[in-house]
């Protein structure tokens, strides 16, 4: 008996039956269970299946915190040394009260001291009547102008003198004088107090006879000079652009320094790098601060009455303060790595 073409062997038929179609191709992977945990493998751990891994919101959080703190932390040291600059420059060069306190200063600096001993006693002899100026020997004008220089009451008038001179120099007001202050032309000339007291005595006890009435009352000694009209107004510009970065630039430092270690991610290592960069700014500030004060001597000798030794003197009194602010700074650096390293490895310790 013959099977009908639909059948086969074993189902009521003789063929056996054909290969299933596509009999290599895998079966399909399962669905996706969203609540199954995740397998690198597959759900089978075998295959290639499955969602990627999820970055966690808490690791993008971090890394934008280290990035913050980075930019913010290099930018702070980046910015050490001219804030620090312009920070002395308005303290010492715009104020009227660290220009004047330096100017105080110098008075006692040997080199300064004698300098204007000298101005004093060249101007005193210059002054002189005609009749007794070729019968004053030096050595007692000058001894005389040391003695007025070395009271109390000529530091008094210096100072009333070199504070005048600064207003009238940063405020660019040509004509307004004072007591012991006068403006010729585009010079600021310092009136000081003729030692007449003292060289009268001492003149006429040398046999030399001299009256009051015949010495000059005041020895003026040219101070600074005046911008003209045309440079005045950049001169206000540039004191104005100091004055500014010196209020806003530490500010800035200061803040992003805070701001750069309070979003660390690591405090403690961002507190040591911060710590090495601060070293490395001061140092280099401190160095060049140094390094500066003989070619600026030199430069400015060739230029100026005042000898060398005078103008180191003034160097050093006005950049005083620098040093100071960058010692300071060197300090606080050194100081954050100890606390940085200390703290870094006792939290290692609790782990």
């Amino acid at each position: 008996m013959h099977s009908s073409p639909g059948s086969y062997p074993g189902q009521g038929g003789g063929y056996p039956p054909p290969p299933p179609p596509y009999a290599s191709t895998p079966a399909p992977p399962p669905a996706y269970d969203p609540g199954a945990p995740y397998q690198p493998g597959g759900p089978g751990g075998g295959g290639s299946y499955g969602p990627p891994p999820r970055q966690s919101s808490g690791s993008a959080y971090g890394a934008l915190r280290g990035t913050v703190a980075g930019i913010s932390l290099v930018l702070a040291v980046l910015l050490t040394i001219p804030a620090l600059s312009a920070l002395w420059l308005r303290w010492e060069v715009v104020s009227e009260q660290g220009f004047t306190d330096n100017a105080v200063a110098l008075i006692d600096e040997p080199a300064i001291r004698s300098e204007v001993a000298r101005l004093m006693t060249e101007e005193l002899i210059k002054q002189l009547p005609t009749t007794v100026r070729g019968q004053v020997p030096r050595d007692v004008v000058q001894s005389a102008v040391n003695e007025e220089i070395g009271k109390p009451s000529f530091k008094a008038v210096w100072k009333e003198g070199i504070a005048t001179a600064h207003d009238v120099v940063m405020s660019s007001i040509l004509g307004r004088d004072s007591k012991n202050v006068t403006t010729d032309g585009d010079r600021v000339v310092v009136n000081l107090k003729s030692p007449l007291d003292a060289i009268v005595p001492r003149l006429n006890k040398a046999g030399i006879p001299v009256s009051k009435a015949g010495l000059p009352t005041s020895i003026p000694i040219d101070l600074a000079q005046l911008p003209h009209a045309s440079e005045a107004q950049q001169g206000r510009d540039a004191f104005q652009a100091v004055d500014d970065a010196g209020k806003w630039l530490p500010i800035l430092t200061l803040v992003l320094l805070l701001v750069g270690l309070a979003v660390a991610v690591n405090r403690f290592r961002a507190l040591i790098m911060t710590g090495v960069g601060l070293f490395v700014t001061s140092g280099l500030l401190l160095l060049l601060v140094s390094s500066a004060s003989g070619p600026v001597a030199d430069e400015l000798a060739t230029r100026n009455t005042l000898n060398r030794d005078g103008i180191e003197a003034i160097y050093d009194v006005f950049t005083d303060s620098l040093t100071t602010m960058a010692w300071s700074v060197f300090a606080a650096s050194i100081v954050a790595i100890v606390v940085g390293a200390v703290g870094r490895s006792l939290r290692g310790r609790r782990r």
